[in-house]
């Protein structure tokens, strides 16, 4: 990772060495008709593609988050979709690679704490559901419907097996 403060004093991290590094799965061609599973190798590589991408999007790049989440919950029974898609995953972080996340100066008087979440049912392989957070620190100016400064301090995802078990 890379960080830099700025004259405003903004603090800006990246992590465009990290992410330029990332290697895209090799794998076999799929069929039309049924959906290859992968091998012990494919698990492994998915694994590790999970791993890495999971590093950056908790570290600066939250927006990967759900789809990271998505594609670690299909490794137990991946096929080479699921490696295709993972391979997507990289592509996106590469080609927002220059994107950073920005720490704003915002003084201690106007800090104000915004929290989002968000869910969706049944949205994953097994028919789990999957829900996220993200935390905020913002301009106080953001009540009144302004644009305003804010720092993200925190993002989780969460999912259950719920829709899986009712679906039964």
């Amino acid at each position: 990772s890379h960080y830099s403060q700025k004259a405003d004093f903004s603090i800006h991290l990246t992590q465009k060495g990290y992410v330029s590094n990332l290697k895209m799965a090799p794998h076999r061609r799929q069929t039309a008709h049924k959906p290859a599973n992968l091998d012990a190798a494919e698990v492994k590589i998915l694994r590790g593609i999970s791993g890495e991408m999971q590093w950056r999007a908790t570290n600066t790049f939250p927006s990967l988050a759900a789809g990271v989440s998505i594609s670690s919950g299909t490794v137990n029974t991946a096929t080479i979709a699921d490696l295709q898609n993972a391979n997507k995953l990289i592509k996106t972080a590469q080609a927002d690679s220059d994107l950073s996340l920005i720490i704003s100066p915002i003084p201690t008087d106007r800090l104000r704490w915004i929290s989002f979440s968000d869910s969706s049912w049944a949205n994953r392989h097994d028919k789990s559901s999957q829900g996220g957070q993200i935390h905020l620190l913002a301009d106080t100016s953001i009540l009144q419907g302004h644009q305003a400064w804010a720092s993200i301090i925190g993002c989780c995802l969460l999912y259950t097996s719920d829709a899986a078990d009712e679906r039964s």
